[in-house]
């Protein structure tokens, strides 16, 4: 009987549950302008704003979990953390997590230093031999999406692949172009354009014109962390404010 009820209270724990104190547990990183500390270590952002914005709207509290992305991703699928933003809706999240919005729209582009700003790449293809002639890779985020036609290539294409090494956390692949280390890297044009204003250390990058992809985006509720009632909640939450005006609002701020 005593094994039974530590068991029940496990499940409580990592179940909807937990919002039993109106809170929600929700994936940030420093990654400006999504997601970055203030001077006094408050969480401020596009993405903090937007997802602060939905959840006390929908009688919530949000609380702010610095995670990397992958492990945000898998720490969604077993509940200990319950809402992400920015994410693209595939068929393998879909069996963990269910879907706000859409939220933004997105747009996965090339970064390169500023002196490779007219390597000519214009398709996956073109990758190849860019990474073959200059004899660098190009970066890569685990657990990211990038498109379709990324991810088939990544697993059945092994000359593809090889053109890539994987990194954790996205900014490293900032600081890998910025010092030459790889010859680029996909990643959000409004991130990228944020960094290139106002981080001195990457005043070397540039956008290149190949875009990967147009994506639509939404927010991440985590079907084994948050209820039937509080996911319904958020998604009325997120209605009422898109028709009011206030989401796009937030968006122009940061354009």
């Amino acid at each position: 009987m005593q094994g039974l009820c530590a068991l029940l209270l496990v499940l409580l724990f990592y179940s909807g549950a937990v919002t039993a104190e109106n809170t929600l547990k929700v994936r940030v990183t420093d990654f400006p302008p999504n997601y970055y500390l203030d001077s006094e270590g408050h969480w401020k952002g596009i993405s903090v704003e937007l997802a602060t914005r939905i959840i006390e709207r929908a009688g919530y509290r949000p609380v702010f979990l610095d995670q990397p992305w992958e492990r945000g991703l898998k720490s969604m699928r077993i509940g200990t953390l319950q809402y992400m933003t920015n994410l693209n809706k595939t068929r393998e999240r879909s069996e963990y997590i269910d879907w706000i919005g859409p939220v933004l729209k997105g747009e996965m582009v090339l970064i390169v230093r500023d002196d490779n700003k007219d390597l000519p790449v214009a398709s996956l293809d073109d990758l190849v031999k860019a990474s073959r002639d200059r004899r660098k890779k190009f970066g890569y985020q685990s657990g990211v999406f990038y498109s379709e036609e990324f991810e088939t290539r990544m697993k059945n294409d092994p000359a593809f692949a090889a053109c890539f090494e994987a990194i954790s956390q996205g900014e490293l692949n900032y600081r890998k172009v910025a010092n030459g280390r790889i010859l680029g890297f996909f990643e959000s044009r409004i991130a990228t354009a944020h960094r290139i204003r106002h981080h001195p250390a990457y005043q070397n990058l540039a956008i290149h014109s190949f875009v990967l992809s147009t994506s639509e985006l939404y927010h991440g509720v985590s079907r084994a962390g948050v209820d039937d009632n509080t996911l319904a909640q958020l998604r009325k939450a997120f209605k009422l404010l898109k028709n009011e005006g206030e989401i796009q609002k937030i968006v122009e701020q940061y354009k």
